[in-house]
């Protein structure tokens, strides 16, 4: 047994007794990050590697070496990624374990699978800068509208564009990206004639809304206030694309410029990274919770002035409030101004740790996101 290519070992220098397998592990996983960026691969990263007979075979070689003179070498053999134990004393001796089945179809599968990144608004340089990184990170060219192509796409697609907010009373919900609506970006990506200019029926990759609030919304009981991602979601399995995955921003985001920016954590993100603040938390998000104190208020102000009325009318207005006419209206005032209460605590809140962060949107989170869709239910199943 000879290996088609070496990953790690090839000096024939590793002993099995000189390392446990997770530092092996440690060693190869750059090595095989590296091989994929040979192949055109932007990342391994979400590699399945298989490792309960690997380290098996290690532990066996290391308490009941039946080699003289082992060494260790991981690499490629057949298509398949290994872990292989030789014996410079004895050529014919050799064991190995799979640590990858079919590795170089894997590479090759996913070379076909390329993510598309589009810019909606070319000529932004906001946009122009965050889509460029973005197609750095995934290893592609950006595109635009009239550039991409749909109909090919068996990749993922990431659309990169402000979201456009809409601030309501207690909660923040995206309306537009790029300027689009749900139903313009579901024309876009299924209404051309052309083949080529529309993405197929049986497309199953992820489409990501890289841009502000596109993933902010809610309750969905209230279906014109659903998350922007969820509307397209919807919009597009009702055209027939039932195995689409839709990712949305729920706050205000940005985009990783360089290698080891952080978020307010510390989390460090990659060229192409996404940093989410919290709608919630952000100016749109106090903004909102401005207008909920304010409609709180208007409904304490109209219930305690029908109050007033009603006490004019009665025949004894300074016994009316303990009757039970007034009884309702009262508990009612009381659960309104405890809301209220509770509304302005959180702007006081959000404007300190505004305050205390120095930004207008408070405090980022690394890799945040919404997801919706065929993906979403297969993570939900695998924790049942």
């Amino acid at each position: 047994m000879k290996l088609d290519s070496v990953l790690l070992g090839d000096g024939k220098n590793i002993k099995p007794s000189t390392m446990k397998f997770d530092q092996l592990l440690n060693k190869v996983t750059p090595e095989i990050e590296a091989d994929f960026q040979r192949a055109g691969l932007p990342t391994s990263a979400g590699l399945a590697i298989k490792d309960k007979e690997a380290r098996a075979l290690l532990t066996i070689e290391t308490t009941k070496p039946r080699a003289k003179d082992p060494y260790v070498q991981v690499g490629v053999w057949k298509k398949d990624l290994v872990l292989a134990v030789f014996d410079k004393s004895n050529t014919k001796f050799d064991a190995y374990e799979v640590l990858v089945k079919g590795y170089e179809d894997v590479k090759a599968k996913l070379l076909q699978k390329q993510t598309e990144v589009v810019n909606l608004q070319p000529g932004n340089k906001t946009i122009d800068k965050a889509s460029k990184s973005q197609a750095k990170k995934f290893g592609t060219q950006v595109e635009t509208e009239d550039t991409v192509d749909l109909g090919g796409l068996t990749g993922d697609l990431v659309l990169c564009a402000h979201g456009t907010p809409k601030v309501l009373p207690g909660k923040v919900i995206g309306v537009k990206l790029g300027g689009k609506t749900v139903d313009d970006l579901v024309e876009m990506l299924t209404g051309s004639k052309e083949a080529s200019k529309r993405i197929a029926k049986d497309y199953s990759g992820t489409i990501t809304l890289s841009g502000c609030f596109t993933a902010s919304g809610g309750p969905e009981a209230d279906r014109q206030d659903d998350v922007f991602a969820k509307k397209l979601l919807d919009a597009l399995v009702k055209q027939g694309y039932k195995k689409v995955t839709v990712v949305g921003m729920p706050g205000p985001s940005w985009t990783a410029q360089s290698k080891g920016m952080k978020d307010a954590h510390g989390t460090k993100l990659n060229v192409g990274d996404k940093g989410v603040f919290h709608s919630g938390q952000s100016e749109e998000g106090l903004e909102s919770q401005k207008l909920l104190a304010k409609q709180l208020r208007k409904e304490i102000d109209l219930l305690t002035d029908a109050l007033i009325k009603n006490s004019s009318k009665a025949k004894d207005p300074t016994t009316f409030l303990t009757s039970p006419q007034a009884k309702p209206v009262l508990e009612k005032l009381k659960e309104l101004e405890k809301k209220l209460e509770g509304v302005r605590k959180e702007i006081d809140r959000i404007a300190k740790q505004q305050k205390d962060v120095g930004d207008d949107d408070g405090i980022d989170i690394a890799h945040m996101k919404g997801t919706f869709g065929f993906k979403a239910l297969q993570e939900a199943l695998k924790l049942r």
